[in-house]
């Protein structure tokens, strides 16, 4: 009788523990993505493009994250798939305006060859002056100018690997000293202009020190986790990291963020603990066959 009342008890407490994270409007915003791609999937356009809408509507009240841009890109994905290249036209024309430039770049893979040819013929003579049209909206230039250089010299580095080597300096090595200095460059960063989407890449270039006592992590993550409380970040940030170094120390991921072995009696029920989407049966079969 003690241990069902003690069982009890001890049920209720993780019920209240659990009840107390709840779902924010970043998760809403992960959510309503995944639910418009899949539906991209099944070519059930028309709802698609609402929960593109729908992401899109959150991603506009919080325009520094440059978060909207590929949902944009996105978008503009069902209508070429519609055979409505106008409409398409304008939603890429949107996510220059309301995104990062390298974002656009790296999206091109959301289009055929065909459709990447007829956008650039369309775009590239106005380019000039949608990139003027989003400065003149952003609140904080300066920032975005700075965080762009930080991303090209990061991306650069890693394109021309051998480029900036000596004879003396080994290019792995070279590239932990960049990757150490573009760490600390984007904690001032963060310390003056707060968070911008774009810095998720200089921290996942220092995933292997994850979690150790350095100067960068200790800043990284409370900051992080206190933009989550605040609603302003997902309460999934952190999973691929979890999953890297769950990765390297067991040879399993926990979310399945990363496409490896899993607990498959486990992983919906954590992915639910951080409001991600569970996993089909067959896509948590196909990670474990691997």
């Amino acid at each position: 009788m003690k241990f069902l009342l003690s069982f009890g008890i001890t049920l209720f407490v993780l019920s209240i523990s659990f009840s107390q994270i709840k779902e924010n409007e970043f998760d809403t915003y992960l959510l309503n993505l995944d639910k418009a791609r899949n539906l991209e999937k099944s070519n059930n356009f028309s709802e698609a493009i609402k929960y593109f809408d729908l992401a899109i509507k959150y991603a506009k009240k919080h325009p520094n994250f440059n978060i909207y841009g590929h949902s944009y890109m996105s978008k503009a994905s069902v209508f070429f798939k519609l055979n409505k290249f106008k409409k398409g036209i304008k939603e890429v024309k949107k996510a220059i305006v309301a995104g990062s430039e390298l974002e656009v770049i790296d999206y091109n893979y959301l289009f055929s060859d065909s459709i990447s040819v007829k956008i650039k013929d369309v775009i590239l003579p106005i380019y000039r002056e949608l990139v003027k049209e989003k400065f003149s909206k952003m609140k904080n230039p300066e920032a975005y100018v700075e965080i762009e250089k930080m991303i090209v010299l990061d991306q650069f580095n890693r394109m021309n690997d051998g480029l900036l080597t000596s004879e003396n300096i080994p290019v792995d090595k070279l590239q932990n000293i960049t990757d150490s200095a573009l760490s600390q460059q984007c904690v001032e960063l963060v310390k003056k202009h707060g968070w911008f989407n774009e810095m998720w890449l200089i921290m996942w270039h220092n995933r292997d020190t994850y979690k150790q006592k350095n100067d960068f992590w200790n800043f990284m993550i409370p900051f992080i986790n206190n933009q989550i409380e605040l609603g302003m970040l997902p309460h999934s940030f952190f999973a691929m990291y979890e999953d890297y170094k769950s990765l390297e120390e067991t040879g399993f991921t926990i979310y399945g963020t990363i496409t490896s072995k899993v607990n498959k009696e486990t992983i919906n029920l954590k992915r639910a603990e951080i409001f991600l989407p569970a996993l089909s049966e067959d896509i948590i079969n196909s990670y474990n066959n691997k």
